[in-house]
């Protein structure tokens, strides 16, 4: 911006909209739960927007989950792999059990 001020051009930036980070903490009960339900570690951060960080801005744990991979979401031809939906349903389900244990 400063190289292009030398040559009469001005930036502006504004922002349109922003979301709070969603940042939960390493030692989350929510993230270990998580782990435990889907033999998986969650990831630490993401670079995609979500409402999660509101919720987390509001004193709520959050946490953000479901099927597929974040590469094919969102443009012409997304889609989620039946195995990938298979092991949504399972985690689902051990989440209703753990819940209702």
């Amino acid at each position: 911006a400063e190289a292009l001020a030398v040559d009469g051009f001005r930036i502006e930036w504004t922002p349109m909209s922003a979301y709070p980070a969603l940042s939960l903490p390493q030692d989350s009960s929510l993230a270990a739960l998580l782990a435990e339900l889907t033999g998986e570690a969650p990831l630490a951060a993401v670079s995609y927007g979500t409402e999660a960080g509101l919720y987390q801005a509001a004193g709520f744990d959050a946490i953000i989950c479901g099927p597929g991979d974040i590469g094919r979401a969102h443009k012409p031809d997304e889609y989620i792999l039946a195995s990938e939906l298979a092991a949504c349903q399972r985690l689902i389900e051990a989440l209703g059990a753990h819940c209702a244990a």
